[in-house]
């Protein structure tokens, strides 16, 4: 046992000897706390049954694991002196009275065992039967087979609730609103938000808090928020995946989250487009583009960089084509009155640097 409460040891420790005859352990309070049948091998010889109770959640190990499950009642450890290769029917009780601290309220419909096995908590091999007399309840298991000491969790099954009851995005100004409205059964939603958004962060809230919840991979606590997440332009997905109590239940949320560019621009009518929060996409779309190409640019596209020792927008260095008025979804005609394109160095260097003839139309250039 490791830090599991209050550990009793049954009356009284008994000589198990003779085959199919029931053996009793009691803690003196009620009906038989465990009953001991052996019903092959040599004779399991001195055993003793010991138990914990006043259990609160994972405070027992099996190995190395820790009992997952915060509705265990009891844990039984049986220590026969012979436990190699002998078979037993073993019958655990607990009471689930009113004012007993194991108390749950649990139907024998809704009463499980698990042992210990090699260091994981699982179920027995052998199917087994649940009862109750009373408020007594109680678990049979048929032909278990000792190679050691066995140790049982007498219990609730563990949660499969998996559902978040709650998501929320926010930004460092804004809450963007996601669609649809949160519902627990609703897995997929989107939002957008402006271009000037360069992270969220994502705060889930479990319906039940003994599952646990991951937001991209990375635990969060449940009604706390993520760690800042980084927006690209264009797409970025939100993942954030629930496991429930019982470590098998999943639900996985998503949110796609679009944030816009404020500029684009394209070496090839479109075939190619490049997007930015800043200035950048002109200067990834005239580094690709061929000679003599027409670079078209759309939105508003603002800020410098540093090339070959000269800070400007747009550095050319062959003959091109700058052509404004486009939106991000038409690259086939220009509208510079409805549509405006704006080259803005923001008064951090010029415009436009050029060691090759430049052609520019339909844009505002200032600096």
């Amino acid at each position: 046992f490791t830090n599991a409460g209050v550990i009793n040891r049954l009356a009284p420790t008994q000589t198990i000897s003779t085959q199919n005859t029931p053996y009793i352990f009691s803690d003196g309070v009620g009906a038989a706390t465990a009953v001991i049948t052996q019903t092959g091998g040599a004779a399991m010889n001195d055993t003793t049954v010991w138990v914990s109770a006043h259990l609160a959640s994972t405070q027992i190990t099996c190995g190395a694991a820790q009992l997952p499950y915060g509705a265990i009642r009891r844990i039984f450890a049986i220590t026969p002196a012979n436990a190699t290769g002998v078979t037993a029917d073993l019958t655990l009780t607990y009471y689930d009275g009113a004012l007993n601290s194991e108390r749950g309220a649990l139907d024998p419909a809704n009463l499980v065992l698990y042992r210990c096995n090699n260091g994981v908590w699982q179920s027995p091999d052998a199917a087994y039967t649940t009862g109750a007399a009373g408020s007594y309840r109680s678990v049979t298991l048929p032909g278990y087979t000792f190679d050691g000491f066995g140790l049982f969790a007498l219990g609730a099954p563990p949660s499969r609730n998996a559902d978040l009851i709650d998501l929320v995005l926010n930004g460092a100004t804004v809450t963007p609103v996601l669609t649809p409205a949160f519902a627990p059964a609703v897995f997929e939603y989107t939002t957008t938000v402006a271009a000037d958004v360069f992270t969220v962060t994502a705060t889930p809230t479990l319906s039940d808090t003994t599952a646990s919840v991951w937001v991209n991979g990375v635990p969060v606590t449940s009604g706390s928020p993520s760690g800042p997440i980084d927006l690209a332009i264009g797409a970025t997905i939100i993942t954030t995946t629930v496991t429930a109590e019982d470590g098998l239940t999943t639900r996985t949320y998503t949110v796609t989250v679009t944030r816009p560019p404020n500029c684009m621009a394209t070496p090839d009518d479109g075939a190619t487009a490049f997007a930015s929060y800043d200035a950048s996409a002109v200067q990834q779309a005239a580094d690709v583009a061929p000679a003599g190409a027409t670079v078209k640019v759309a939105g508003d596209c603002r800020g410098v960089q540093t090339r070959g020792g000269e800070t400007q927008t747009l550095t050319i260095s062959q003959t091109l084509t700058v052509e404004g008025g486009y939106s991000f979804t038409d690259w086939t005609v220009s509208y510079p009155i409805t549509q405006p394109t704006t080259l803005d160095a923001q008064s951090g260097g010029r415009v436009i640097y050029a060691t090759a003839p430049v052609t520019v139309a339909n844009l505002t250039m200032q600096n």
